[in-house]
């Protein structure tokens, strides 16, 4: 099996850098649990509209791209929550008891993550097959690894006088998409 990715590099990139917008102001700003819904709301449905087009999904493809989406992050969040839940717990443990119950909360919650993402495979390869299933994985994986890098990466400072100004984080990760990397020296 032979696949072509090069264009999925470009969109990909620009929703990388709309991703990074959304998640910066979300950094940025004091967020209440309704705008934070809102943003991750919003994100998701970035996510699926970027798929969906890269995937070539027919509209009837979509909509249940869309729903299994939905469905399955919405049951990660709920994973998430247990096992923030759970590390509370960890955190709280005043006897060996709690410990072990907390532990064990803590165990079911990571069993149900590494479940979710087996789900995922299982419920989206009938829908796009193995080629656009092996899209959508190479897809994903590129756009997290670059916003957990961009994330990782420390925020530009403000400028101390008005003569500079800093770059934004969209703007960074726009020119360095843009900017090609030095052609390597010829060794001697």
């Amino acid at each position: 099996m032979s696949v072509n990715f090069k264009p999925l590099l470009w969109p990909t990139a620009v929703a990388l850098v709309c991703a990074c917008a959304t998640v910066t102001a979300l950094a940025a700003a004091p967020q209440t649990p309704a705008a934070d819904s809102k943003e991750r709301a919003r994100l998701e449905e970035l996510f699926i509209w970027k798929t969906s087009e890269e995937l070539k999904l027919a509209p009837a493809e979509e909509q249940k791209f869309t729903d299994i989406i939905h469905d399955l992050n919405k049951r990660r969040r709920e994973a998430n929550a247990r096992m923030d839940s759970a590390v509370s717990s960890l955190a709280n443990a005043k006897t060996k008891a709690e410990a072990e119950k907390a532990l064990g909360a803590h165990r079911a919650a990571l069993r149900e993550t590494q479940n979710l993402q087996n789900a995922e495979l299982d419920r989206l390869r009938p829908l796009l097959g193995p080629e656009k299933l092996a899209k959508y994985v190479l897809a994903k994986s590129s756009i997290l690894e670059k916003l957990k890098t961009m994330l990782a990466a420390p925020a530009p400072l403000p400028a101390a006088t008005g003569t500079t100004s800093a770059m934004t984080l969209p703007a960074a990760a726009a020119t360095a998409s843009a900017t090609p990397a030095p052609a390597p020296s010829p060794k001697k």
